[in-house]
């Protein structure tokens, strides 16, 4: 309300754009954690899965490989990284919040020494799919917008409608 009353563009479309824009990686990986939490559990590894799928696609779009590859690759490394977390919680019954953190901590150290700590950029012209993902426009609404809403109704609806999604609910209130 300050900030409202105290500023004539913050409430204009344009402000709200951008705030959704760079709420839309985070609003994102809340659908992951989202079905994580439902199911009982909870996993706090999506920051450091999100830096070493990152650091993954852009070392191997920077290496020249096309993005219809390096999309699958980047997401192969996620999944890999969830399912060891998870192959832990269920394989060696440690506790999700004990396994998260562990795996959080080994994934940062990995993207880590991958890079020397250095800061690593995609190279100009190397793909320009991942920039107009990140920063392109489809009727003056920014493609990241749009990616958060589609994966929303898609998680909404699977969530919902089939027995996986109601499945995932039911074991949050009750493991047994």
């Amino acid at each position: 309300a300050v900030f409202a009353a105290n500023s004539p563009v913050f409430l204009t479309t344009d402000n709200w754009v951008l705030i959704l824009h760079q709420a839309s990686i985070t609003g994102i990986a809340a659908i992951g954690a989202t079905i994580v939490l439902m199911s009982g559990a909870i996993d706090i590894t999506q920051g450091s899965v999100i830096a070493i799928a990152t650091l993954a696609t852009v070392q191997i779009l920077n290496l020249g490989v096309p993005f219809v590859l390096a999309l699958p690759i980047a997401l192969s490394v996620g999944i890999l990284a969830g399912a060891g977390t998870g192959a832990l919680i269920h394989n060696f019954r440690i506790p999700a919040f004990v396994a998260a953190l562990g795996a959080m901590l080994v994934i940062r150290g990995i993207a880590f020494v991958w890079t020397s700590g250095i800061s690593v950029g995609l190279a100009k012209g190397a793909s320009p799919e991942l920039v107009w993902l990140g920063q392109g426009r489809v009727g003056g609404i920014p493609v990241p917008i749009i990616l958060m809403v589609s994966l929303y109704l898609a998680f909404h609806v699977i969530m919902r409608q089939t027995a996986w999604g109601l499945r995932c609910t039911a074991l949050g209130s009750d493991r047994e």
